[in-house]
């Protein structure tokens, strides 16, 4: 009988260790790495984790952290570590590498207190002179700029450059200092002109913040300028703004003030909550009707050619956006633009060549093919594709009117809102994904609009046009980033202990 009750004492505590260890009761064990590693055939990531924590109903979401492993990989737990125990429905952050990056916070910090976080970045480090004129604000050796913008990554064809540190040291006198950047454009521009320098503003859009503010110049802040050299200032704009930045005063063409299709006002990083950014530069010398966004090459691969560019309206070299018929946001008064490659307004593809309507030259699409004296009256064989298109949302604009004018697909917009919203403090844009529409090409017949581009007023209708997918929240718009553009390379090197 002893011997029978110590065979089941055994088993039941056997039972209830394994039980335990199993995580059947007293809580799940948060996985370690080399558990999640051992389960794939592989390193462990961080989607590994949740997808396991979340098959055992543990409420598991994620944050990026800049480090030197590679992105997606898992590196621990916030605030937990692997084998402590929670129990279902508890809320667990796994923290998941966003590859080497500036971290949060770092700006102000005094550049010694940061050089152990960048040594474990896996890339190299530079550590910059940036001339400040107000060191209270600023102290000497604090950081004052970095590249990338704090809070964002690395990009892939930059790891081999690194990461810049901006640290402030006093102003000469001779130089930009960093420090004009969040200041009032009108002072600023009033203390250069005191300099001898002739000074221009340009707008870009801008956090409710810096509306009104500095913030960038030509040359860069930290450049040496000599006196009497010109100064082109960056100023941020809202809503309010937009308009005026497209507009061109006393226009060559009419004398009058003209509403063009380009602008290079959405000049900037924008980056999403996943870390995967966008990148607008303006092609333009800072003169008012030469600012424009130069687009090469389309986020979805196609080769455009080193004279395309990003429109908002069908006004390429006409002083004016087209029909008052078009349905061009920018036209109207919420505020919201669109931008797109200028040539996808007259870009199709006879079956798998693509052709320009406007230098097809006599040449026309019949069964597919590209026919010389065709049938002008029997256009086959072509189609309209997808092609890359942005929303952009400076602050201030009326994203209420956008909604309730059905701009956006409305699963999409339903699903949107059950996410966090989206902060409108700051300008956000938002990339169309071809992959949440089932069709991404459409025929295309001798009176049929293009049904991925705004309607022109012209052919088709409106109704025609494919509706926003996605729609805006925190997790799918890009935000405009908050960085100063510095000639790191002519900045000489900090001493940084």
């Amino acid at each position: 009988i002893v011997a029978v009750v110590i065979a089941l004492a055994l088993g039941v505590g056997l039972a209830l260790f394994f039980t335990y260890r199993a995580g059947i009761w007293g809580g799940t064990p948060l996985p370690t790495a080399e558990e999640i590693s051992g389960a794939s055939g592989g390193e462990a990531t961080a989607d590994d984790v949740v997808t396991q924590l979340k098959a055992k109903s543990v409420k598991a979401s994620k944050s990026i952290i800049f480090s030197g492993k590679k992105k997606g990989v898992f590196l621990g737990y916030e605030g937990m570590k692997p084998g402590d125990r929670v129990q279902k429905d508890a809320a667990v952050i796994v923290q998941e590498s966003g590859g080497p990056g500036v971290p949060k916070n770092t700006m102000g910090k005094q550049a010694t207190k940061v050089v152990s976080t960048f040594k474990t970045m896996g890339v190299p480090v530079h550590y910059k002179q940036v001339p400040v004129s107000d060191t209270k604000k600023k102290p000497i050796g604090s950081v004052v700029a970095t590249y990338p913008a704090e809070g964002q990554a690395l990009s892939d064809g930059d790891k081999d450059d690194g990461i810049y540190i901006g640290v402030a040291t006093k102003s000469d006198g001779g130089a930009i200092s960093i420090d004009i950047v969040g200041r009032d454009v009108d002072t600023v521009k009033s203390e250069l002109e005191s300099q001898g320098h002739d000074v221009t503003l340009v707008p870009r859009l801008a956090s409710k913040k810096f509306v009104g503010k500095v913030s960038g110049s030509d040359p860069m802040p930290g450049s040496t300028v000599a006196e009497g050299d010109a100064v082109t200032l960056y100023y941020g704009i809202d809503a309010s703004g937009v308009k005026d930045a497209y507009t061109v005063h006393d226009s060559p063409e009419t004398g009058g003030d003209n509403l063009l299709g380009v602008s290079g006002v959405a000049a900037g990083t924008w980056c999403n909550n996943s870390g995967d950014c966008i990148t607008f530069k303006d092609g333009g010398d800072g003169s008012e009707g030469n600012s424009y966004i130069p687009y090469p090459k389309g986020r979805d691969g196609t080769e455009y050619g080193e004279y395309e560019s990003l429109s908002s309206c069908d006004a390429i070299q006409q002083p004016y956006c087209s029909s008052p018929k078009a349905d061009y946001l920018l036209t109207g008064d919420t505020g919201a633009f669109e931008l797109f490659p200028r040539s996808s307004m007259t870009n199709y593809w006879c079956g798998t060549s693509q052709e320009d309507s406007n230098t097809a030259g006599g040449i026309v699409c019949n069964n597919g093919k590209m026919v010389e004296n065709g049938d002008y009256n029997n256009i086959s064989g072509a189609t309209y594709h997808m092609q890359d298109f942005y929303l952009v949302v400076p602050v201030g604009a009326d994203l209420n009117k956008l909604e309730s004018d059905g701009y956006f697909d409305a699963d999409a917009l339903a699903a949107a809102k059950k996410q966090k919203a989206v902060n409108t403090t700051k300008p956000f844009l938002i990339y169309r994904d071809p992959k949440l529409y089932d069709k991404t090409t459409a025929d295309m017949t001798n009176n049929s609009a293009n049904p991925f581009m705004p309607y022109n007023g012209y052919v088709g209708s409106k109704s025609d046009i494919v509706k926003m997918k996605p729609a805006p929240s925190d997790d799918t718009v890009y935000y405009l980033t908050v960085s100063i553009d510095l000639d790191w390379g002519e900045l000489p090197d900090a001493d940084v202990k």
